[in-house]
């Protein structure tokens, strides 16, 4: 049932991409201690045997298993192909995953949303036969040996957790399984239909902020119904709780039509809000369009970046490293939620690297020629650099010094996150009206401004300290357009509005894009 371009791939699986040839690696499975584990494992074990996902056949290596436990009464089977040298044999290429910034662009006020789960994700597809003989799996000590042989080996025969392949092999063929599931775009009788590409981009005639910018629509004018693909997690839009009820339908058809498992009890209602989707929760209500993360999310932000400010307070100043490293991580992922958090996660970037060599007090990398001892100061009777002098450290230990900004970085986080539950972002403005224009440049010397709203004017001109003087032209451009925007939130003026900033200067440009910047005084 898949297109014909696909079938042999999806009937036999993609075949490996190898560097080199793997040494074979046959080391026994250990038998758990814990009987009430073991018990687990075979429970676990006995399921993917019965479907066949384990089977029999010729074992030339041997990949390693272990039980993690999930929630209290449950155990999650890891498979790990890393220690069998396997993973590092191989190659997969580079792929990108949908962000919620790809969903909210399907969406308007009003929009219905529902979810659809693949179930047993990365077995719905077949591993390559050339694959399968590493992929072995030791089951000795779980169940008994074959009449005349001593051991129970079995292999792999889908596409594994585990394997570095696994996860390209699988997004791969979700994808193609998405273009079948949307089918033919002009047919009358499909729920995924669409006619035309809307653009609602500013500077445009007509241009309403509160719809999106690229937006696919059908014969009537209404959004069309769309799907986003999160790995296994399908978000479904439409414009109205029974178009939604028809896509999610046609999505459960046509996965069980391709041999895929649609996991019904995992299956969401239409509604206009209520459930996350890589990350975050949307809300299309009360005329808006909105952004925020679970309540148990919520709960777990505060309570690491509380975590952090205990250390802080209990007059340390070291942290530990792998619990911070960890923190880090889950907030980067909160951020995508919450954009105004990420330049206050630059203390704990520097924190995590404050062990590194060559950098300030505050993390920042020294250039090479705060950096390099000077010869002619280095008496080389007395003068023996340490490894650690020279910052050829090659690993941070158990706790990292705190940089500098840490404390007041940490401070700006737990203001950010002081409510008790998840605030709502606004993903577009409310309102509609003019569309007005400000300008300002610094050059040389000198800076300046003006800008209207309504009926008021702001104006500001002059000359830069001499403090100013001597920085960059890099930075005393984008201080001059943060200065203007700074003066108008303080006025009360920005409250409704979207804001664009355009500026000729590259740099500034990167800065603002990413939210942080090399530069120390651009960051700033």
């Amino acid at each position: 049932n898949w297109p014909v371009e696909f079938q042999l791939i999806a009937r036999l699986g993609i075949a490996p991409w190898m560097k080199h040839s793997k040494k074979h690696w046959k080391k026994a499975q250990p038998a758990p201690k814990d009987e009430s584990i073991k018990a687990k494992i075979i429970e676990k074990l006995e399921v993917v045997r019965e479907r066949l996902y384990l089977e029999k056949g010729k074992v030339s290596s041997l990949i390693a298993f272990f039980a993690v436990i999930k929630a209290l009464m449950d155990i999650r089977l890891v498979y790990d192909g890393t220690k069998s040298g396997l993973n590092e044999a191989m190659w997969a290429p580079w792929f990108g995953l949908p962000t919620v910034d790809s969903l909210l662009g399907c969406l308007a006020p009003g929009t219905f949303m529902a979810d659809n789960d693949v179930g047993e994700m990365f077995l719905n597809f077949p591993l390559h036969q050339s694959l399968r003989e590493l992929c072995g799996v030791d089951l000795t000590h779980y169940f008994a040996p074959e009449l005349g042989k001593k051991v129970t080996w079995e292999r792999w025969s889908r596409c594994a957790m585990g394997l570095k392949s696994s996860p390209y092999n699988a997004v791969l063929m979700m994808m193609v399984a998405r273009e079948v599931i949307l089918g033919d775009k002009d047919k009358e009788t499909n729920v995924f239909r669409w006619k035309g590409v809307q653009l609602n981009l500013p500077g445009s005639e007509g241009y309403d902020p509160s719809e999106p910018w690229v937006c696919k629509v059908r014969m009537d004018g209404v959004l069309a119904s769309d799907i986003h693909i999160y790995v296994d997690d399908i978000r479904i839009t439409a414009f109205s709780e029974d178009e939604c009820w028809k896509a999610s339908q046609r999505v459960s058809s046509v996965l069980a039509y391709l041999g895929l498992q649609d996991a019904a009890r995992k299956r969401r209602r239409p509604a206009q809000g209520g459930a996350a989707w890589a990350g975050s929760v949307v809300h299309t209500v009360y005329g808006q369009v909105t952004q925020t993360v679970s309540q148990e999310k919520w709960d777990k932000t505060r309570a690491k970046i509380g975590w952090m400010q205990g250390v802080i307070r209990s007059g340390d100043t070291e942290i530990d490293f792998k619990t911070l490293e960890s923190d880090r991580g889950f907030l980067v992922y909160v951020a995508r939620t919450y954009p105004g958090m990420k330049p206050y996660l630059k203390g704990i970037h520097a924190t995590l690297d404050s062990w590194r060599g060559g950098r300030d007090k505050d993390g920042w990398q020294l250039d090479n020629k705060q950096n390099r001892v000077e010869d002619d100061e280095v008496d080389e009777e007395r003068f023996e650099p340490s490894e650690e002098a020279f910052g050829v450290q090659t690993k941070a230990g158990k706790k990292v010094k705190m940089a500098h900004c840490f404390k007041d970085d940490v401070e700006a986080l737990d203001y950010l996150t002081s409510f008790d539950e998840p605030p709502h972002r606004l993903v577009r403005a409310t309102k509609k009206g003019r569309a007005l224009y400000g300008f300002g440049d610094a050059s040389g010397t000198g800076f300046g401004s003006s800008v209207q709203i309504g009926d008021v004017t702001v104006w500001q001109s002059g000359q830069w300290r001499w403090t100013f003087k001597q920085e960059s032209s890099n930075y005393r451009e984008l201080a001059n357009l943060v200065q203007v925007l700074e003066d108008l939130g303080e006025k009360g003026l920005l409250d409704g509005c979207k804001i664009f900033m355009f500026t000729d200067n590259s740099t500034a440009e990167r800065a603002h894009f990413k939210g942080t910047s090399g530069g120390r005084k651009l960051f700033e």
